[in-house]
């Protein structure tokens, strides 16, 4: 085997064993996480994700990844939630 081939296959078996002790080490502090903490963790991340879209570009997203549908059941939660919040109310 070339000083290349041998090079490039150990450089692969590194990154393999390296991408497999970070699966690992994800799947043990993930199976450590109660609900709560899963569902905190998985709203700080989108909220995250989200925070530098416009009001176009979020509506843009949920209508191609989840539909019409979705984004007209959202419009209408966001109506209802306004109504049912008192004028001046924060």
């Amino acid at each position: 085997m070339s000083l290349i081939k041998q090079h490039l296959q150990t450089t692969m078996n590194e990154q393999e064993e390296l991408n497999s002790m970070k699966d690992t080490f994800i799947d043990s502090i993930i199976d450590s996480w109660d609900e709560d903490y899963l569902r905190q963790f998985a709203y700080d991340s989108m909220s995250k994700y989200y925070e530098d879209y416009d009001e176009k570009q979020f509506k843009d997203m949920v209508l191609n990844q989840y539909g019409m549908k979705e984004l007209a059941a959202l419009m209408q939660r966001i109506n209802n939630k306004s109504k049912d919040t008192p004028q001046g109310a924060s």
